[in-house]
């Protein structure tokens, strides 16, 4: 049954230009839930740091986020937050949410998962963008737990910069025979020699 935990933010990580990495306290609270699976943030929105409300928007708002922290049964979670150019509540969390501030963190929910003990002997996801958070948890749950899966990822971005990460899971498939990896650019720079264009069947 899905919980709903009043959670504090601990840590706030700016990881590419428009994205951040948010670690919330779950205060005591331990979060147990599956790889892949999701949160939904619900938040009263301060009008603070040069935040206003406009066009009549509701200060309460609820907004859904893909857990990237391993599934070690820890009192805390770890989010990414992209901040989009008519996101009011990702301008939010970007730029006006501080350490000490309280949201509520209801769940897990999501069907999109990887089981520990998984019925196929190898996986292959693809990922773009802020979309590699499921697949973030999911690798740092094998390397973690020493879990027997094996995983290959393929994670397309814009730039060089926009890769989340990306030392991180270089590092996890250097240290992890069973993970491997793919990068590709749709916009490289002139000093990138890895794949580009974008993924398509």
């Amino acid at each position: 049954m899905p919980n709903e935990i009043k959670a504090v933010l601990k840590e706030k990580t700016q990881l590419t230009p428009d994205t951040w990495g948010l670690k919330f306290d779950m205060q005591g609270s331990p979060f147990e839930f599956q790889m892949g699976q999701f949160v939904i943030l619900k938040i009263l929105l301060q009008e603070k740091n040069g935040f206003i409300l406009l066009n009549n928007k509701k200060p309460l708002q609820y907004r859904s986020y893909s857990i990237t922290s391993p599934i070690t049964k820890d009192d805390s979670i770890e989010l990414i937050i992209k901040k989009t150019a008519d996101g009011f509540v990702s301008h939010y969390f970007a730029d006006n949410l501080d350490i000490g501030d309280e949201i509520e963190v209801m769940g897990p929910y999501g069907q999109f998962i990887l089981p520990e003990k998984p019925f196929h002997d190898s996986h292959i996801f693809i990922a773009a963008g802020s979309g590699i958070a499921p697949y973030l948890c999911m690798m740092r749950s094998i390397c973690t737990l020493k879990l027997p899966i094996k995983l290959h990822l393929i994670f397309s971005n814009k730039t060089e910069s926009d890769i989340i990460a990306k030392k991180e899971i270089e590092n996890a498939c250097i240290n992890n025979p069973l993970l491997s990896y793919d990068f590709t650019l749709t916009r490289p720079e002139s000093l990138w020699s890895g794949h580009t264009g974008r993924i398509n069947t």
